[in-house]
């Protein structure tokens, strides 16, 4: 009878069940995005903040990362990472709202616009670089003008106009037409005549 009593007191040790093991102690991690074991740190799921769960206190200090102003304006956004980046490379915006790259430019409107980022200074708002621009110079005229602003097609600077046989123009820097009109003398006789061509009448 005593061995009976002793085998099965052996068999209920042998497959006697462990105690439950006690959860670890947690933090809990701000806005309910998960917990950390004490001893042990975690990230948010943005990226941008780290969080320290202190051993035997439950204590939880966390630190945020602050993300610099992305020098383009097509940056992204990656799932884990904080920061934003700039998949295409610094950038500049034009006012017509085309992107420059840094160190090119380009024209638009009538405008040369050039995106530097050498001397760019972030500012607190969420604008991005702008290109800097200037008016580009106005064409030529297509020629000379007079005083009245009529234009002679084809005439440049230093060109000469002989307008009729009297009156000789001639087009300056300034593309405008400055007109000299020949003096003639009297004639001394009255049966006087002015040659075709010419400006000033002659006697025969």
């Amino acid at each position: 009878m005593a061995l009976v009593v002793v085998i099965a007191a052996a068999a209920l040790q042998a497959h006697a069940i462990p105690p439950p093991k006690t959860p670890p102690q947690v933090c809990v991690m701000p806005n309910g995005e998960g917990n950390i074991e004490q001893g042990k740190s975690g990230k948010s799921s943005d990226g941008c903040m780290t969080c320290n769960c202190e051993e035997g206190t439950r204590i939880m200090t966390c630190v945020s990362r602050a993300c610099p102003p992305t020098p383009c304006h097509d940056s992204v956004k990656t799932p884990g990472v904080c920061c934003e980046t700039c998949p295409n490379g610094p950038n500049c915006k034009t006012p017509g709202g085309a992107l420059v790259s840094d160190g090119q430019s380009v024209t638009e409107n009538n405008m040369y616009c050039m995106c530097s980022l050498q001397f760019w200074m972030p500012t607190g708002g969420s604008e991005g670089p702008q290109a800097v621009c200037i008016p580009l110079p106005p064409p030529p005229p297509s020629g000379c003008a007079f005083t009245n602003g009529t234009e002679v097609a084809g005439t440049k600077p230093g060109d000469d106009l002989q307008l009729d046989p009297c009156t000789t123009c001639f087009c300056t820097d300034g593309y405008v037409l400055q007109c000299v009109d020949e003096a003639c003398p009297a004639p001394e006789c009255s049966n006087y005549f002015t040659p075709q061509g010419q400006c000033c009448p002659q006697c025969p």
